[in-house]
Parts: structure tokens; sequence; C-alpha cells
């Protein structure tokens, strides 16, 4: 019963302590936005809805197809997170 009743208070003390953050502990995981990407090419089969799902399923939160190229007349699906 004495081991029971130890296990039991070293678990809720560290409970209290990892949840009420008494330690400053960083874990080292830094995390960058990704930049705007721009790759497939727009058509009239796969237009901005189709653009803005596939940037979707990339886990960005916007797609638009762009003139990534101002030579040329080809629209992109560019994938951003704004």
């Amino acid at each position: 019963m004495g081991s029971f009743r130890l296990m039991v208070t070293f678990t809720l003390v560290a409970m209290t302590v990892i949840s009420c953050d008494l330690f400053n502990v960083e874990t080292g995981i830094f995390v960058q936005a990704a930049g705007p990407i721009c790759g497939q090419v727009c058509s009239e089969k796969f237009e901005d809805e189709k653009c803005y799902k596939y940037c979707v399923g990339l886990s960005y939160k916007n797609g638009f197809c762009f003139q990534s190229d101002p030579k040329t007349s080809t629209l992109r699906c560019c994938c951003a997170n704004e």
C-alpha cells in the first residue's frame, strides 16, 4: 500500500509541475512558415478552386492561379500561408 501511495503522490506532483510550468523548459523545436510555392500549371480543368483545394491539401492556407513569370502568359497554381 505504501508504494502505491508513493506512486500516486509522485504522479500528481509531476503533473502539477508540468501543468503549472514551474520550470522553464524549451524543446528546441523552431517552426518557420514556408514561403509561397508555385507549381502546377493552371488550365480550364485546373482553375482557382481546384488550386485552392490542392494547396490546402499541402497544408497551406491559400491557393490561387497566378502569372509567376511576366515573360510568359502561363498561369501557375501558387500556394501561400497568407
